[in-house]
């Protein structure tokens, strides 16, 4: 009989270490004194979701890193001139640049039932506004104050490397370009947000051995963006000032994610010319 109870206690203690480490599994940097802020809350008719996001949102709260970097779909896609974040370690060493204090109070006040589906991006709350979940993170949008103060210090690092005369006119950087083949080293995209008129955007670009600080670009044009219907695809064209020379090429999230880049098309009256680019880094061509 006290065999029996010894027995009895130690499959007790034992059972009690395996599930102690089986939850620990699913928030491994969690203290046992975290609050659930959505107990007892659930999305309708879906608790295996309900689950999930309570464990995403969770998991950004209580800053568990490794999580929530095994949560996440790479590359993440972060505003130029930021680098997209490639992997996971890079994610975890980025998370306190990521993930701030206004956030976390965000998600401490938002419920599961706040959540919905929206078409072909997932789940998401606040219309998007801060990331979208699909089995895990599929597009995050937050940018956190940190991350804002460091995205202003790059664009106007990359700004002060520009001619005189591509300032001015509420212009800003927006993006840039780099063809795998033909005659030029890299395409700049700039923006006027609060510009009205078709010419919104602008490409400037600069043939092969050039030193692009403060150099002027061997070809300016002006464009437009068609944003289609469905929010998937931006189609953008662009002139040259006399119209000699035409310019296109379409974006979507998953081109600008994509390694293998985009097409590229040149038209003027000597004919077409298509190559491939894929996206990259102004600042990181400054020599």
């Amino acid at each position: 009989m006290k065999k029996a109870l010894i027995l009895f206690i130690l499959i007790l203690v034992l059972g009690g270490i395996i599930l102690s480490q089986c939850s620990g599994e699913k928030h491994s940097n969690l203290s046992g004194n975290y609050v659930d802020y959505w107990e007892g809350d659930s999305i309708v008719g879906d608790p295996a979701l309900s689950e999930q996001l309570k464990d995403v949102m969770m998991t950004i709260v209580y800053k568990d890193k490794e999580r929530f970097a095994s949560l996440m779909s790479y590359p993440v896609g972060r505003p130029y001139p930021l680098h997209n974040i490639k992997d996971s370690a890079s994610l975890v060493n980025y998370f306190d640049t990521l993930v701030d204090d206004s956030l976390i109070n965000v998600l401490k006040n938002t419920k599961l039932s706040d959540w919905s589906e929206a078409s072909w991006q997932g789940y998401t709350f606040a219309e998007g506004t801060y990331f979208w979940f699909d089995g895990g993170i599929i597009g995050w949008n937050y940018i956190s104050s940190k991350e804002s103060k460091l995205l202003d210090t790059l664009i106007q690092k990359e700004w002060s490397t520009l001619p005189e005369s591509l300032k001015g006119e509420d212009w800003t950087v927006f993006d840039c370009l780099i063809p795998e083949d033909g005659p030029f080293q890299v395409i700049r995209l700039d923006c006027r947000p609060n510009y009205d008129e078709e010419d919104q955007y602008r490409l400037a670009f600069y043939k092969k051995g050039r030193n692009l600080n403060q150099s002027e670009p061997d070809i300016i044009m002006l464009g437009k963006c068609d944003n289609q219907e469905s929010g998937e695809t931006q189609i953008f064209s662009f002139h040259t000032e006399d119209n000699s020379k035409t310019a296109d090429f379409i974006y979507s999230p998953l081109t600008y994610l994509d390694e293998e880049g985009l097409e590229f098309s040149l038209h003027s009256k000597q004919g077409a010319e298509t190559f491939m680019a894929h996206f990259g880094y102004w600042l990181d061509l400054i020599k």
